[in-house]
């Protein structure tokens, strides 16, 4: 039963653009070595109007809440129930258009996780010796939305 499950989860997320963590990760960690201001668009190989950084247990529902967008294969990422990894979102159009799991080797300024990014948005490295310590100077909060 477990081996058809995965597949099948699988199947439910490939339309949304889900990019190996490796690919995103290493764009990251290259654009971000130098210590100055990046764009993230730069690190990402599909396109988007929103983004987000979300932390562990992040809830489908703040994670809709932030890309503006309904997301029923959410819950199949398992970050609701995992603290081993961060996921990077984003959307465009009303969907998503793509993700990443990023691994905890990856850390945040307080703020930059769980707030929606658009377009434009910058991210800088205020880690030293190597680590990763990103922050998002431009930060947007979310106004109520639902969609209903």
């Amino acid at each position: 039963m477990r081996l058809l499950l995965v597949p099948t989860a699988l199947a439910l997320l490939a339309p949304f653009g889900c990019s190996s963590e490796g690919e995103i990760a290493a764009s990251l960690r290259e654009l971000a070595a130098n210590g100055s201001e990046f764009e993230l668009a730069a690190a990402l190989p599909f396109r988007w109007e929103r983004c987000a950084f979300l932390s562990p247990y992040t809830t489908r529902a703040r994670a809709e809440e932030l890309l503006h967008v309904e997301w029923p294969t959410f819950s199949a990422l398992g970050l609701e129930s995992q603290d081993s990894f961060h996921l990077l979102a984003c959307s465009a159009n009303g969907g998503v258009t793509g993700f990443a799991r990023l691994g905890r080797s990856f850390r945040f300024v307080e703020g930059t996780t769980n707030r929606a990014l658009l377009t434009g948005s910058t991210l800088r490295n205020l880690g030293e010796n190597g680590d990763l310590l990103l922050e998002a100077p431009q930060r947007y909060d979310v106004p109520d939305f639902s969609f209903e």
